[in-house]
Parts: structure tokens; sequence; C-alpha cells
């Protein structure tokens, strides 16, 4: 191809004819297509812009396109460009440290972070001592911005020359160094940060550094600071704060009378800062408030929970007053309905850590009054989400009385109202196994729920659920009739047994599935089960999937020859399913079924057998495994190339290499360079 047809090529409104260009070129190897190539990595199709980023990783240097690739990541009118650029430069690393590391200054600030991207991503541990020598030479603003590439690698020499521009470095370098050591949360000793103090710019940032150091000396500082009037100066100092009571608990009572000294104003603004959009300060400040116990510490620890704080987390602060902590949430979800189901759940989570801080274990009865009333109330509430934040704690603390609300919301609730007041109904039938047995005499077992009802009937009346059960198969809803099988499996007795074979027979899918199920599940009568199911025949993919899950789960030999069929004739899926029980099975013909497996038509089938053949080893099935680099789509050549990669030998070694001088595919040839990387022959 000349090379005017190439340059045509490049600009081709055909997408492939643009792509198979950029090939040419990089075969070429003339940096006389250098900036062809620059165009080609902001093409507006990605399958180009990945060509030319291969290719222009290879001839970088050599074609001196080091500025041109900084200046296409500087620039913002193109993303696809500015990306691709990103790409070749973190693959070129410590060729393009220097030369990123020199533009840094030069750069506009906000396409700073892309060449620090570039820089941190790409051969991380070779552009460390540049950036490092950067840090320490005498241009401020490259110091800077060398710290900020540092903050993307981390390590010992980023910590050590952190911690030396805290002490060397003139005002604007503290600054960067301090932000690089918080976002690096680096613990840096007390005194190297007590100097920085003194500096009012400084002194933001230091104080949650502070923190980290764990020494106790810092707390006298971080109080103080909580009587400043900045926001950010407070803010930081509740982070720290929090942060230097996780060092340790005899820091508790100290922190405690100090916060006795502050004023209502400043107390005031901690509650201030309860409400912050940084979630970090949000939950410094719910721990303080809680510390304190004060008025505002459970609104603060429901906001925070909002942010993203985990209950279990919140909770924490209130280990000294836990109880009355629990009594604060539930007239908070008493008087807001808007936060009622989060005020309960924290209310509930709360009662749980009363209970374990408690020397007897338990709740005082006015606590475990109160908690009951409010669940019992919140399960009548029109909003589902309130009565599902009260149903998960009555499993836990419901009585008898509670039986009849339980059984009602299994009988009208909602699909998860239904199953978790069924899981409710089944924790407090431990504890009332009559009062429930007398509740259910006359519940049907149907909706949502019905599966957990059916076991729960096994549960309280072992042989005697079986009538319900029968009744419950003769339903008119597939739903009941399934969920009656999941009891059946439960009882595993011969009745429930011959009626479970009998749902084989069911004209519902869903419970020809539950009875496969069932069978599978059914331990006293797993001989017979498995007589059943190999006489059971079925032209539905959803059974023939649960009849190869089935026979797998017994483990019985004689399933092996129906698995073996359903591997070669079933739909694709059951395929899979089948082909997952002989593996299990370790059926001794699998390496045959397997080879046969990788002409399939459904490529998930394909790579289901290259990865057993990778499983199994050795040179036949690494030889096997080969023949896949010529399968026409490509997830399957990357999967063959990774499992020769694991097991492959010479042979292995040639076919990978006579398929990487052909493959189109960019993550192919990435996969199929670290099998190469990772084969000792090929060496």
């Amino acid at each position: 191809m000349s090379t005017l047809e190439i340059e045509a090529a490049l600009v081709s409104p055909d997408v492939e004819v643009r792509r198979d260009a950029v090939l040419l070129v990089g075969r070429a190897r003339d940096a006389a297509f250098a900036s062809h190539l620059m165009h080609a990595l902001g093409d507006a199709d990605w399958r180009v812009r990945e060509e030319a980023v291969r290719v222009v990783t290879d001839v970088a240097v050599e074609f001196r396109l080091l500025s041109q690739l900084i200046a296409a990541i500087s620039q913002g009118g193109n993303v696809g460009l500015r990306n691709a650029a990103r790409e070749v430069l973190q693959g070129l690393g410590a060729a393009a440290a220097h030369a990123l590391v020199a533009a840094l200054p030069q750069v506009e600030e906000s396409a700073r972070k892309f060449l620090v991207d570039a820089l941190a991503c790409g051969g991380a541990d070779e552009a460390v001592d540049t950036l490092v020598t950067a840090v320490r030479g005498d241009d401020p603003m490259l110091a800077v911005s060398a710290m900020d590439a540092l903050t993307h690698i981390g390590g010992p020499k980023v910590e050590a020359v952190l911690r030396e521009k805290l002490v060397s470095g003139d005002a604007f370098e503290r600054a960067g160094a301090l932000d690089a050591v918080e976002q690096l949360a680096i613990g840096v000793p007390f005194e190297e940060l007590a100097p920085l103090l003194c500096d009012r710019v400084l002194r933001r940032v230091a104080l949650a550094a502070l923190g980290r150091s764990g020494d106790p000396r810092a707390l006298p500082y971080l109080v103080s600071a909580l009587r400043d009037r900045s926001p950010h100066v407070l803010a930081r100092a509740l982070v720290g704060l929090e942060r230097l009571l996780a060092h340790g608990a005899d820091l508790l009572q100290p922190l405690l009378r100090a916060l006795e000294t502050l004023t209502p104003e400043a107390w005031q603004r901690v509650r201030e800062c309860a409400r912050d959009e940084d979630v970090s300060v949000v939950r410094a400040a719910a721990v303080i408030l809680g510390l304190a116990r004060d008025a505002d510490a459970v609104p603060a620890a429901l906001w925070a929970i909002t942010r993203g704080v985990s209950v279990a987390e919140a909770v924490t602060a209130f280990d000294a007053w836990a109880e009355e902590a629990m009594h604060a949430a539930l007239r908070l979800s008493a008087a807001d309905p808007a936060e009622r189901a989060l005020a309960l759940e924290l209310a509930f989570a709360l009662s749980g850590r009363a209970q374990a801080l408690a020397a007897d274990g338990a709740l005082a009865p006015a606590a475990l009054a109160s908690l009951r009333s409010a669940l019992r109330g919140a399960l009548h509430d029109q909003d589902p989400a309130v009565r599902m934040a009260s149903l998960r704690p009555l499993a836990r603390f419901a009585e008898a009385e509670d039986v009849a609300a339980l059984v009602a919301e299994v009988e009208q609730g909602f699909d998860e109202l239904a199953v978790s007041a069924g899981a409710a109904l089944r924790e407090l039938s431990r504890r009332e196994p009559a009062v429930v047995r007398q509740a259910l005499a006359k519940v049907q077992v149907a909706g949502p729920a019905a599966a957990t009802l059916a076991e729960l009937l096994v549960d309280l009346d072992g042989n005697e659920a079986l009538p319900r059960l029968r009744s419950a198969l003769l339903s008119d809803e597939p739903e009941a009739r399934a969920s009656a099988l999941v009891g059946l499996a439960r009882l595993g007795s011969e009745p429930a047994l011959e009626l479970v074979c009998l749902a084989l027979t069911d004209e519902a899918t869903e419970v020809q599935v539950a009875a496969v199920d069932a069978l599978s599940r059914m331990g006293n009568g797993a001989a017979r089960a498995v007589d059943v199911l190999l006489g059971f025949e079925s032209q539905d993919p959803d059974v023939q999937a649960a009849l190869a899950r089935a026979l797998a789960s017994l483990h019985d030999p004689r399933a092996l020859p129906r698995l073996r069929k359903l591997a070669r004739v079933g739909p694709p899926f059951v395929r899979l399913f089948a082909i997952e029980g002989l593996s299990a099975l370790a059926d001794p013909g699998l390496a045959e079924l397997l080879v046969e497996a990788l002409g399939d038509s459904d490529h998930e089938v394909v790579k289901q057998a290259l990865t057993g053949l990778g499983q199994a080893g050795g040179a036949r099935a690494a030889a096997r495994v080969a023949i896949a680099l010529d399968h026409p789509a490509w997830d399957v050549r990357r999967l063959a190339a990774a499992q020769l990669g694991r097991i492959g030998d010479r042979s292995s070694v040639s076919a990978l290499r006579a398929r990487l001088e052909v493959e189109p595919d960019s993550l192919v040839r990435a996969v199929i360079g670290e099998a190469l990387a990772a084969l000792p022959e090929a060496r």
C-alpha cells in the first residue's frame, strides 16, 4: 500500500479501513506518518483509537511525540484524544516521566491532573525518583505539582520526602505537603506538626493530621480549635479529634473533661458541622456530640447515616448512654414521620449496643417496653418503609400478643414485607410455638411468604403439617403450589416424597422446577430421588436446567449419562449447567465432552469448555485450547490465550506468537502478551 493510499485510508469514512490503516502505519514505522498517528489518537471511533494507542506507544520516543502527547492530554476539546494520549503516556512510564514533570508547571491548572494521572499510573516506580527530585528542586510550583502526583503513588520514598518538606519547605510547599500527607493518610509525629500550628494558613490542614499522630499532646490544640470561629478550622479539628480517639480509649476521659470548657456558642458551631457537606466532618461531629451526650447527638447520627455512615459505626459514640440515646431515637421517630423508619433502625441498633454493654446482657424493663411499644405502632404505619424497619427488631423482641399483627402482614403485605414478617414469626415460634401454631391454624400457604409459611408449618407441626401442604398443592396459584413443595422438601418423609414426585407432572413450569429442586434436597430419599429424576423428561429449558443442577447435587454416578446428554443436546444455558455438574461429579469422560464443546455454536458454552480444559491442564488440553485462538469471537480468543498462559508448553508458544501476528483486537493481543510472558518456554 502506497503512502498516498495509507493517507487516504486514515481519513476514510469506513471505521475498519481507518483501523487497518493504523496497523499498516505501525508496521511501516515511518516518522512521516507521525502527524497521522496523532490524528488517529483522536478518531471518533474507539476501535481506531485503541489501535493508535498501541502503535503510538511503540514509536512515541523514536518519533519524538512526547510534546505533542502532552499537548493532547492538556487540551479539552477532544476527550477521546485526551484519554488516548494519557493511555500512551502511562504506557511509556519512565520514558515520559521527565517530560511530564517538566510540563506540570507550564500547563493550566485544569489540565495538570491529567498529567498527574499519567505520571502516577504509568510506570509509577520509575516516576517516583523523578518526582522526588522535582519536590526537592528550587521551583515551588513544580514541587507542589510533583507532590500532588506522588499522592497517587505512595510508598516509603514518598512519605520521606513529604515529611522532609513539612520541615524545610516554604509556606506554599508545606501546605502542599500537608495536603499530600492528608490524602495518603500518613501518620506524622506530633513534633513535626506542632511548628505548623503557628501558621494560620497551615493550621487548618495540620489539625486533621494531628489526629493521626496518636499523641496525647495533640488534644489541647484540637479542643482549642473547636472554639475557632472559622468553620474550616472547626471542621478539621473535629476530624482530628475523631482520629485521635481511634488511637486509644485512654484519651476519652481527658477529651470529655476538655469538652466541658467549650462555650454554648462553640457547641452550636459543632452542631452546625453535623450538617456539613463533607461526610468525614459529619461523622466526626456526630461522634463528638454523642460522646458529650448533647441533645442533638441523635439527630446528628441520623443525618450521618443518611450521608453514608453505617448504623453500626454511628452507635459507638453512644456507649456511655446507649439506652438513653435509644429513648431519644424513639421520641424522634414519633415526632418526625419523615425520619421514622431510620430512627427506628437507629433505636434498634442502640438497644443492641445497650444490651451488649449491660452487665446482665439485658435491657432495662422500661426501655424494653418503650421499644416494643414503638415497634408495634410502626407495624401499622401506612409507610411500608416504616413497617419494614419494625419487622427485623420484632423478630428479636416480639411477644405472643404480636403474633396476630405479624400474621396479618404475612397475608396482606407486599413481597419483602411479607417475607420479613414470616421470618419474624419463625423467630417468635421458637419462644411461643403454641401461640404461633394456633395463629397459623387457618392461614393459607399462599402469597409472597408462602415458602416461609410452609417451612414454618413443618417446623411447628412436623408430619402433622402434611395435610395442609397437600391442600396447598391443590391451589389454583402456581406460586402456592411451588411453596408447598419447599415445605415438603423440609419434611422429607416418604408421603412427602410421593407428593413431590406427583408435582413433577404439574402444568406450571415453576412448580416443576420447584419439584425438581425439592427432590434434590430430600436427603432421606436421595436414592429414590435419583431414580425419579432419571426417568423424568421435560422439554422446558428452565426445568432441564433445574434437572442438571439437581442431578449434580445428588452426587450419584448414575446421573452421568443423563448429564452428558443434557450437555450435548440441551439449550445453551442448560448445557452450561450440565457441564458444571459433570465437572462436580468428576466425570471420567469430561475431557472428551469439553473438546466437543469447543465447537459449540454458543460462545458461553465454548468458554465454559475452555475453563474446564484449563483446570484439567496437560499438553493435550493445551493443544485443544490453542485451537480456540482462531475462534471468531474475541472474548473466546482472549480466554483461550489466558488459559494457555496457565497450562501451555512450547507448542502453545508457537500458537500464541502466530496468533499475535494476525490478531486485530487489542485486548486479545494484550492477553496474548501476558500469556507469553508467563510461559517459561517463551523466554
